[in-house]
């Protein structure tokens, strides 16, 4: 009797045969592939039934809702949601942040309503308007604002606009100590500062969104990051819009003359500056439709104080 070894998937098998003919070697690669396909079923490998995976996946999946609706009612007390977010504990922090996770929203009890009963936005609010901050204290103020701001219940919680001084101030760039606003902001503070301000804006219906002229003012007049690119340019123009889609902040722009010259300019469409084309084209920004129909918003309310062509 001989042996012959045959590597399949890995494995090695050794076929005998006794004198006789032989199978083919065709023949006996597909009953090896058969046989092996066999053991591994019979082991409940990858080609387990869907019960068995069902069974794996149900026990941490309900475990997992319990733990959220456990802390959907511990936390329905404000104080106790605030006690949370100032602990100093690590196993605190974590447990915060995990209940403003978007993922948990999904995977149990919604828990914004207690962070917005709790009114969490206050605290950060505050850290953001002292004078002088170090970048880790105004990040972590940021990071906990834009977690709320990510969902429209918690971000109308954070109106008025007028509140959200300081993160107008530090989104704009605009100079700072004799407005409470450290001068020294960085890029990724200002974006992040933008995407609260844009997140509370689209949730708040357009009577909600009136805010001081000095906010019209140093939009038209900002630059550098993250308005110098094409994308920024855009996104000054469409911030611009939503905010003159209030009455109040139209009657407020007309009689400020540097926004009523940013809205009269034809406008820019520009390609980012890159070696790609399809990256160029995905930056692009293009602003005239933008500017005209904010110039329109502000001739609806106040028709003398703009003239608009065609």
């Amino acid at each position: 009797m001989a042996l012959r070894p045959w590597n399949v998937f890995k494995k090695t098998y050794y076929v005998s045969h006794a004198g006789g003919a032989s199978l083919p070697v065709a023949s006996q690669l597909s009953l090896a592939r058969a046989r092996l396909q066999t053991e591994e079923a019979g082991a409940g490998g990858i080609g387990g039934s869907f019960v068995g995976r069902l069974g794996l996946l149900l026990p941490p999946a309900a475990a997992m809702w319990l733990l959220l609706l456990a802390a959907r009612w511990r936390y329905q007390d404000p104080e106790k949601m605030r006690a949370l977010d100032a602990s100093s504990s690590v196993g605190g922090s974590v447990l915060r942040d995990f209940l403003g996770w978007r993922v948990a929203a999904h995977l149990g009890p919604y828990q914004v309503p207690n962070l917005v009963r709790a009114r969490l936005h206050q605290e950060p609010l505050q850290t953001l308007r002292q004078p002088l901050l170090l970048d880790h204290e105004r990040s972590r103020a940021l990071a906990r604002l834009e977690q709320l701001s990510q969902r429209r219940l918690a971000a109308q919680s954070l109106a008025p606009l007028g509140g959200l001084e300081p993160l107008f101030l530090d989104a704009l760039a605009l100079p700072g100590p004799a407005r409470g606003t450290a001068p020294g902001s960085t890029e990724s503070h200002r974006a992040a500062a933008l995407r609260v301000v844009l997140d509370v804006v689209g949730a708040l219906p357009p009577e909600g969104r009136e805010v001081p002229p000095w906010v019209l003012s140093g939009l038209v007049a900002a630059g550098g990051e993250p308005w110098g690119t094409a994308q920024g340019q855009e996104l000054q123009a469409t911030l611009l819009c939503q905010l003159l889609r209030s009455a109040a902040n139209c009657r407020a722009a007309a009689a400020l003359p540097e926004v009523l010259a940013y809205l009269s300019q034809p406008g820019m469409k520009r390609k980012e500056e890159t070696w790609w084309p399809v990256k160029a084209y995905l930056l692009s920004g293009e602003t005239p439709d933008l500017l005209r129909r904010g110039l329109r918003l502000v001739a609806r309310e106040c028709p003398d104080a703009v003239v608009v062509q065609g």
